[in-house]
C-alpha cells in the first residue's frame, strides 16, 4: 500500500524521528543496569515474568540498533516493522495505566537517567511512532539513505 502524493522529504523527517526517538530511548537503558529496565517492565502485569530478564536484556539493544538503522537508511523497512512492533506493543501495555487513569506516572520508557515522560505522554508518543512506521513500511523506494546507496533504485528490501 503506497500511500499517495508523500513528499520524500516528510518520510525522511519520520524515519529520522522515529529513528532518533528509538536509538536515544535504547542507548540510556544502554548505560544504566539492565535492572533497572527490569524492575520497570515489572510494573506492567501483563509481562510473564521467566520473560522478564530476557526482555530486559534484548529491548535496549534492538531499539538502539533499530533507531540508527533506520537513521542512516539501513535495512529501513525491517527496521520500521520491528519498532512498529515495539510501538503497538508498548501501547497494549500502556493501555491499561492510560485507561485507569494512572497517566501521571512514567513510563520509565527512556531509562532512568533519560527524558521522563509519563505514561499518557509516551502513549501518544508511541501512536505517533506507529504510524510513522507504518508509513515508512509501506514506501519501497528510499532516496536519501544507505539502501538507495547499496541497492541503488529499487532501495530496501
Amino acid at each position: 500500500m503506497k500511500i499517495p502524493n508523500v513528499p520524500d522529504s516528510l518520510y525522511l523527517s519520520l524515519r529520522l524521528f522515529m529513528g532518533a526517538v528509538f536509538a536515544y530511548a535504547g542507548f540510556m537503558k544502554l548505560t544504566e543496569p539492565v535492572a533497572n529496565f527490569r524492575a520497570v517492565l515489572e510494573q506492567y502485569a501483563a509481562i510473564p515474568s521467566v520473560l522478564l530478564p530476557i526482555l530486559a536484556a534484548m529491548i535496549p539493544w534492538l531499539e538502539w540498533g533499530g533507531g540508527l538503522f533506520l537513521i542512516l537508511g539501513y535495512m529501513i523497512r525491517p527496521s520500521a516493522f520491528l519498532l512498529s512492533f515495539f510501538s503497538m506493543s508498548f501501547i497494549v501495555l500502556l493501555s491499561g495505566p492510560f485507561w485507569a487513569g494512572e497517566g501521571s506516572k512514567s513510563c520509565g520508557c527512556f531509562g532512568v537517567r533519560g527524558i521522563l515522560l509519563t505514561v499518557k505522554q509516551a502513549y501518544y508518543l508511541d501512536w505517533a511512532n506507529l504510524i510513522a512506521g507504518f508509513m515508512i513500511f509501506s514506501k519501497k523506494h528510499f532516496p536519501y539513505s544507505l539502501d538507495c546507496l547499496f541497492f541503488g533504485e529499487k532501495g530496501s528490501k
